[in-house]
């Protein structure tokens, strides 16, 4: 609602400065901009009205042009501030759990949490949010999870046979 109320005062104060702009025309540059003698432009003679009521439109395009692009990045940033409060928040959580565990260093890093909830919150704000999408989403996060475990698990037997081999093969003395 706060947009909408901003682009209708831009449009107005718009409108307001042309008219001033074509009124003040018409007193300081005398015959030049009158009614009975036409503004040359590009295009051919154009009223004084009409070349107001061009730049009227212009200045509110661009006016909507710029607020909506504003409003634009600033949703998009809080979704992203939301997002990384999620993720941050759920790391922290699943971190404590694992510690409580003693599997120090089992999580999958706080960019995966980022990414689910990053993809949850734009189908939300998208109305892309069905059951199906929530279900998808969330096999998709455990997969990464998994994937983490699974590499984890590939690295720490690498480090271990790589330990026993160095064990066997250092004098003992």
């Amino acid at each position: 609602m706060a947009y909408w109320k901003a682009v209708i005062a831009h449009l107005v104060r718009t409108l307001l400065a042309i008219y001033c702009m074509s009124f003040c025309a018409h007193i300081f540059a005398g015959e030049c901009a009158t009614p009975s003698h036409p503004i040359k432009a590009i295009g051919g003679d154009v009223g004084a009205g009409t070349a107001a009521l061009a730049g009227a439109a212009i200045g509110a395009l661009a006016g909507f042009g710029s607020a909506w692009i504003r409003e634009w990045f600033e949703s998009r940033r809080n979704l992203t501030r939301l997002a990384v409060e999620l993720a941050d928040r759920d790391f922290a959580d699943k971190l404590k759990q694992a510690e409580g565990r003693g599997q120090h260093g089992a999580l999958p890093p706080i960019g995966a949490f980022y990414h689910y909830y990053n993809n949850v919150l734009q189908a939300i704000a998208t109305n892309r949010c069905t059951p199906e999408f929530v279900r998808h989403n969330a096999i998709a996060h455990g997969d990464v999870e998994e994937a983490f475990r699974f590499a984890r698990r590939q690295f720490e037997d690498r480090l271990n046979a790589h330990l026993d081999e160095h064990e066997r093969s250092s004098p003992e003395g």
